[in-house]
């Protein structure tokens, strides 16, 4: 049996942006570096520059409240590890407005008492993307990945 990776080529524009974000906030964090700088001058090509605050707040929260090692990698590597797709996962069912699925999907990374505080930032960073017209598309991967993600 072969596993089908998602690769980053395969991500819509909307997606390839949060990931990049999320990868080089990683990475600077893990060189103890500030992250803010290096988000505003990634975003700034996108005309999302305050995008950069909203990435470290929900980074640091689900850092905070995390429940496994995530597995955030480098933006040189084109395979979207499982919880890299959770994070994605989580925010396009915030978008759509499934706040179950949401909920569900966040249960995998963080403990169920910082669930409500991701949640509410992943209402002002969908705000922000739909403000500046990034939308995430549905995906099929979406509905059928929840239960990889466990360490």
């Amino acid at each position: 049996m072969t596993s089908k990776f998602l690769l980053f080529s395969e991500l819509n524009i909307t997606e390839q942006i949060i990931l990049s974000g999320i990868r080089t906030w990683a990475n600077n964090i893990k060189f103890n570096k500030d992250p803010i700088l290096p988000l505003k001058c990634f975003y700034k090509q996108f005309n999302i520059v305050n995008f950069s605050t909203l990435t470290d707040e929900l980074m640091s929260t689900i850092c905070i409240g995390y429940k496994v090692h995530l597995d955030l990698r480098c933006n040189c590597n084109m395979i979207i590890s499982d919880h890299e797709q959770a994070i994605l996962e989580m925010l396009y069912y915030s978008q759509i407005k499934f706040h179950d699925l949401e909920r569900k999907t966040l249960s995998i990374i963080v403990k169920d008492k910082y669930i409500r505080e991701v949640m509410f930032v992943n209402k002002k960073i969908n705000k922000l993307l739909i403000k500046n017209k990034y939308e995430f598309e549905c995906r099929d991967s979406y509905f059928n990945s929840n239960v990889k993600c466990f360490n």
